[in-house]
């Protein structure tokens, strides 16, 4: 396709969403995704728009990468590699979640930046569409740790002179740091990072965190309870195995590709 072309292409998919293409900020988002629109068709652009849902959002995710964009110094923007742009903009045409979207949105923009491009990896692209709105916000509330401490709540019973040990649950902080639509999942959340890579978890070692005030919020939090409903009628007792998840090197990449204070959900 000749510059000609490319420049056309642009023209027709960015006139879907906006009237006025001159626009200083819709010019920067033609520039940046042009080697996008060269892959690009405009009756391909023009089928997927046409659902007016599509099409508005779409509109409302672009229109946010256009603002943030323009606070990128115009000498420090990039032209967005094919691999990243297009099926981050295929994602922007159906996803309506804002704390989804925005990780779309970063990990673009980080795309579009010179000082930024090498920290975006294609794998993050499936590893975002992998991700529930609450995952999403305990992704940003990763971004300035290391590790995450939890408990293992384990009921215990004597039998033959022998423990038997039952995991009943394990817990965190962060259901009281983090606003969450299902408090009940961290753990299930935590262990879906593990799965893809963001996490490792040292439950079979015996090592634990000095942070020892964060361990006792998890006991305070939650020992008493247990022991209410479980002891003695089912239990004997309650023991604590007191373990982290650490954020791997693939983790903080991911993390730093896809978040950004100036995105968050309030």
């Amino acid at each position: 396709m000749n510059e000609n072309s490319n420049s056309e292409a642009k023209e027709k998919i960015l006139l879907e969403i906006y009237k006025d293409t001159a626009q200083p900020a819709i010019r920067a988002v033609g520039n940046a995704l042009g080697t996008c629109f060269e892959f690009v068709t405009s009756w391909h652009w023009r089928l997927k728009l046409r659902s007016e849902k599509a099409k508005l959002t779409f509109q409302k995710n672009l229109e946010k990468y256009a603002e943030e964009l323009a606070k990128i110094p115009e000498e420090k923007r990039c032209e967005v590699h094919q691999q990243i742009g297009l099926p981050i903009l295929d994602k922007l045409t159906y996803t309506t979640e804002e704390d989804i979207a925005n990780l779309f949105i970063i990990l673009l923009l980080n795309a579009s930046n010179q000082d930024m491009v090498h920290t975006v990896l294609p794998a993050f692209i499936s590893m975002i569409s992998e991700l529930s709105p609450d995952e999403a916000r305990i992704l940003n509330y990763l971004k300035d740790k290391e590790d995450i401490a939890y408990c293992n709540f384990r009921g215990v019973n004597i039998k033959n002179g022998k423990e038997i040990l039952s995991d009943i649950c394990c817990s965190t902080i962060i259901p009281d740091e983090v606003k969450l639509e299902h408090k009940d999942n961290v753990i299930i959340y935590l262990n879906n990072f593990v799965r893809l890579g963001i996490l490792v978890d040292y439950k079979t070692s015996s090592y634990q965190l000095a942070d020892t005030i964060t361990y006792n919020r998890i006991q305070d939090t939650y020992l008493e309870k247990l022991k209410n409903d479980l002891v003695p009628n089912k239990y004997q007792h309650i023991n604590i195995l007191k373990s982290f998840y650490e954020i791997t090197e693939l983790g903080k990449r991911f993390i730093q590709a896809c978040t950004k204070n100036t995105l968050e959900k309030v």
